[in-house]
């Protein structure tokens, strides 16, 4: 209710379970009951909001409008034919997420698992779309309600996994990294490394500058968050204690937020996200309550319980890795609900769109087939008021190797975004 009419609809409301109250009330009402009632809306309940605990079961999808609906109703007297409610604390909550499922090879659940992705509306924010429809009712009913819904945000996010190629690596990494180059004959990659090293070319992946640069010139808000973890297989990290990667976190502080990046390992051992937040408070000299999953290894409800203990308040890793679109069917920030202890919690998920690497590895779309897609999401999120967030790399706009002309796109897809 909170995140349907106070953060969606701006708003305020009291729920009662008093018959004769509600009957005496004499302004705008709806009832949430199996009951008829005289006057107001009503809605009639599906049963999900009623139980506690978690069982296996997905909604049944029906579609009406060019819009899928789920949890029916076969109540004729209703104003909507579907249980609202129970579909939008299904799809927030991440109900079926908790329920057995196939996990890729990275143990995550991806986007053809989902409802979502299988009944083909994940580039559909529905949650946004099933409360405008309760809006629209209100209104021909109550014309002189007043919403006060929220404005279109943008906001560009980067994942810093490693912020240098080749600088800063160490001299046993750089010597490795050589060696690789020169058995594997990678000429190129070999003279760049020196190239870097001895100064006299910049690294291709410090494109920091630009970032900021883009970013002031849009006037846009940012977020970054850093990878501080142990070097690993999927964890490339720069040394934490290096004096390059405190400039850069400095540099990346000085017009934006910066949060956590939690390593690959994290996700395997929980104990390491706050060893890794420390880590980051410690070169950011404050404190960090912002975080999104290396390689989106986000578990439910797991991943969010070791965020809250280890003080992390703002979750950016809604999102597939494998897919674009809305993971939770909403294009706004909304509260955890932890279905294993059946509480709404302190910790706000922010929900991704689009990713860099989705739209080049994953869809192995060309650019601009890419920048076609973004717009048609950048859209979506417009036409709801809701907060369009996209995830970037700083390799990625290198402009170099595999992400030649991704520079370009970056511009293209900001640009329209910012609008």
């Amino acid at each position: 209710m909170n995140l349907t009419f106070r953060d969606l609809l701006g708003l305020s409301f009291v729920i009662t379970d008093n018959t004769e109250d509600f009957n005496a009330y004499q302004g705008p009402k709806l009832a949430y009951s199996s009951t008829h009632f005289v006057e107001g809306i009503r809605m009639a309940p599906a049963g999900l909001l009623h139980e506690s605990g978690i069982r296996n079961q997905l909604p049944e999808i029906k579609w009406k409008d060019d819009l899928p609906r789920c949890f029916p109703v076969k109540d004729p007297e209703v104003t909507l034919s579907y249980d609202l409610f129970s579909a939008i604390f299904f799809f927030v909550s991440r109900y079926e997420e908790y329920l057995d499922h196939p996990k890729d090879v990275h143990g995550r659940f991806s986007a053809r698992e989902s409802l979502a992705g299988r009944h083909g509306f994940l580039e559909k924010p529905v949650v946004n779309l099933w409360t405008r429809e309760i809006r629209d009712h209100l209104k021909a009913v109550y014309p002189a309600l007043v919403f006060k819904e929220p404005s279109y945000r943008f906001l560009p996010t980067y994942d810093i996994d490693t912020s240098f190629s080749y600088a800063h690596k160490g001299i046993l990494r750089t010597a490795a990294g050589s060696f690789r180059d020169l058995v594997n004959g990678k000429w190129e990659n070999l003279n760049e490394r020196w190239q870097v090293i001895s100064g006299r070319s910049k690294d291709p992946f410090d494109t920091f500058d630009f970032i900021l640069r883009k970013n002031q010139e849009l006037g846009l808000d940012t977020i970054s968050f850093f990878l501080v973890g142990d070097h690993g297989k999927n964890d490339p990290s720069n040394s934490f204690s290096s004096p390059a990667m405190k400039s850069v976190v400095s540099k990346m502080h000085s017009s934006g937020a910066v949060g956590l990046h939690p390593s690959y390992a994290s996700a395997d051992e929980p104990r390491r996200v706050k060893v890794e937040k420390d880590r980051l408070e410690y070169l950011l000299e404050g404190t960090v309550t912002k975080a999104r999953q290396h390689f989106i290894r986000l578990s439910f409800p797991d991943t969010y319980e070791h965020y809250i203990n280890a003080g992390i308040r703002e979750d950016y890793s809604m999102g597939f890795a494998d897919q674009p679109g809305f993971r939770a069917g909403i294009a706004n920030p909304f509260r955890f609900f932890n279905l294993r202890t059946d509480q709404e919690s302190e910790l706000t998920i922010y929900p991704f769109v689009f990713m860099d690497v989705t739209l080049k590895n994953y869809l192995k779309l060309s650019i601009p087939a890419s920048i076609a897609l973004c717009a048609s999401l950048t859209e979506q999120v417009k036409a709801v008021n809701g907060t369009l967030i996209s995830v970037w790399h700083n390799e990625s706009l290198c402009d170099m190797g595999e992400w030649q002309g991704w520079k370009n796109a970056y511009e293209s897809i900001i640009q329209t975004a910012s609008k």
